[in-house]
């Protein structure tokens, strides 16, 4: 009984060490997003200059800079 209730707790403490990160390529993709949308009235989105966890600084093709956040 005592091992059986050892291996469901190491296994729940398993899956929640997976919780709460975040795929690299998902962050990356949501910046692009964030900045096209931000950048769609000024010829759209020129380069992502600085990337910094959900927070973000582009370059619009128009020359305007925009910094936003990422929606996650």
């Amino acid at each position: 009984m005592h091992a059986t209730r050892m291996a469901v707790a190491m296994v729940i403490l398993g899956l929640l060490g997976g919780c709460g990160e975040v795929d690299e390529h998902l962050i990356v993709r949501e910046h692009k997003t964030k900045a096209a949308d931000m950048c769609k009235y000024d010829k759209g989105v020129k380069e992502i200059l600085e990337a910094n966890g959900a927070n973000f600084t582009a370059r619009c093709k128009s020359g305007i800079i925009v910094a936003g956040i990422a929606q996650l």
